[in-house]
């Protein structure tokens, strides 16, 4: 029986190693290929996109997330802000300020009562001339040098769960990218959620919840390279977590007169450091302005909105017209005070029952302007009493 050949014997030792060698190599590059090849026909998880944001990517402590203490950016940094939100931020258009101007305007708000994150890119509510389009359509046609977005009051579930946080802030991050898809030369911020108070009529809310979900929307910022306002804790108690004294109105959810003023104070003294060059600006059409009540069932009671949540009003409107008039009265009365010899004639004719008395005070009043006013007594109150009876 024949040997058979080895197909070495005809090489070198030191042929051989190489050959050897070669082999090694090719069964490791065989083995490698395979694994590329498993790891292609295998089904895999779909991983995150993470957002690049060239115009507003913070960076250090010159642009961080969390907006520091700034100088007051003023009125003018407002009014160049567009507000997107719910039902608190209707209110950003019906409460005034101390000048009796209301905070912001139908052009720089998009606000709808009882809407929630998910509705963002659907609910067609802000009209203009040319139509109705959602927030996000909006957006690309306000063309905005800033945004900030209040989100999340409507989506609470009242059990701080981390699976209904996560779902909400996937949620939000979606509807978020999708803004700055439609306009990315907009310096996007994004607001906490305000507080609730300790005595609510929403007793199924938590104040530990929203504070967890503020926390998280503060990472979601800080991943996507996005602004963080930090209002809550201008807002908040830091021990207990409910609303401060008076932030909030009788129902325990919605900002009140002071709550949203202190808002305000905290946005123009936390302005953004990001200057966006937005190049040339297209026409905007008219703005009609956003339909704030398109939603009149309540999604955290499940019950009909109140009037005064579907249409604010402001409870201590203060109209500038007003303001130059209060003192012209108390200076009138003093005059006719000071007018004791007119009046002691007025007196006498009232106790004889005439009724001409009434007529003499305007005509006193004006003959006597250029006397010095006598030292007032009780009789010229008793009188100037009579006298206006």
């Amino acid at each position: 029986m024949k040997k058979k050949k080895n197909f070495l014997n005809g090489f070198t030792p030191l042929q051989k190693t190489w050959i050897y060698v070669l082999l090694c190599v090719l069964v490791v590059s065989i083995c490698l290929t395979v694994l590329q090849l498993f790891k292609v026909l295998s089904p895999k998880k779909e991983k995150k996109k993470t957002s690049v944001v060239s115009i507003v990517q913070p960076v250090s402590d010159e642009d961080p997330t969390v907006l520091k203490v700034s100088e007051d950016a003023g009125k003018e940094y407002v009014d160049n802000t567009l507000f997107l939100g719910d039902s608190n931020t209707v209110r950003f258009m019906d409460f005034t300020d101390n000048e009796g101007n209301t905070y912001t305007t139908k052009k720089n708000t998009i606000a709808v009562v009882g809407m929630g994150v998910q509705a963002i890119d659907s609910l067609e509510c802000m009209e203009f001339s040319t139509g109705t389009f959602t927030m996000t359509k909006s957006v690309s046609i306000l063309q905005p040098e800033r945004i900030i977005i209040t989100f999340g009051t409507n989506n609470l579930t009242g059990s701080d769960t981390k699976e209904a946080r996560e779902a909400f802030i996937t949620d939000y991050e979606k509807q978020l990218q999708e803004i700055h898809d439609a306009y990315d030369k907009a310096d996007l911020i994004i607001n906490s959620i305000p507080p609730i108070s300790e005595y609510t009529i929403y007793k199924n809310l938590d104040a530990l919840e929203i504070k967890h979900w503020n926390e998280a929307i503060m990472q979601m910022c800080e991943k996507n390279g996005w602004h963080y306002l930090d209002s809550y804790s201008s807002l908040a108690d830091e021990k207990t977590g409910y609303a401060l004294e008076d932030m909030m109105d009788t129902d325990g959810l919605h900002l009140s007169k002071k709550g949203i003023h202190t808002l305000f104070s905290y946005i123009r003294t936390h302005a953004s450091p990001t200057i966006v060059n937005r190049g040339e600006v297209r026409d905007i059409p008219e703005i009609i302005g956003p339909k704030t009540d398109l939603y009149t069932v309540n999604p955290l009671s499940g019950e009909s909105f109140d009037e005064s949540v579907l249409h604010p009003t402001d409870p201590t409107p203060i109209p500038a017209t007003e303001d130059p008039q209060v003192p012209a009265e108390p200076s009138q009365d003093t005059t006719t005070n000071a007018d004791q010899p007119a009046s002691d004639q007025q007196q006498g004719q009232e106790e004889q029952g005439q009724q001409g008395a009434q007529e003499n005070p305007p005509e006193n009043t004006s003959t006597d302007d250029s006397q010095t006013p006598a030292e007032p007594s009780t009789e010229p109150t008793i009188e100037q009493t009579q006298t206006l009876e």
